[in-house]
């Protein structure tokens, strides 16, 4: 399971503490995970959001799977990972976004090849 994490970090920066945004954890109970990432690096947790979204390339790109419909994927093309988070929500909640120009549809099978390169 992989975790987007705010950390509370006393004015610190994240980068100057060396502590990483995304982290893998193991499967636990949503209630678990923040005294996990606490007891684990040593910092309280601000908040946190469980990250479903694979990423891959897509023709050179960082590239995020917003929606996968069986042989039709949905991707984000070109963000970061936060900017696909915000994008996934309101693409769930069927909201536009300031980045709906950068959303594709692609054939499943081809963004497997394109994984292969």
């Amino acid at each position: 399971m992989r975790v987007f994490v705010n950390w509370d970090t006393d004015g610190y920066s994240v980068e100057e503490l060396g502590l990483d945004t995304v982290v893998d954890i193991p499967t636990l109970f949503v209630d678990e995970i923040a005294d996990y990432l606490s007891d684990n690096y040593g910092y309280c947790v601000e908040s946190f959001k469980i990250i479903d979204l694979d990423s891959g390339s897509w023709h050179g790109y960082d590239a995020w799977v917003l929606s996968d419909e069986g042989s039709n994927l949905v991707l984000l093309v070109g963000h970061t990972l936060e900017e696909a988070i915000e994008v996934k929500e309101r693409y769930d909640a069927d909201m536009p976004s300031m980045y709906d120009g950068d959303v594709v549809w692609c054939d499943a099978e081809e963004w497997v090849q394109q994984q292969d390169c």
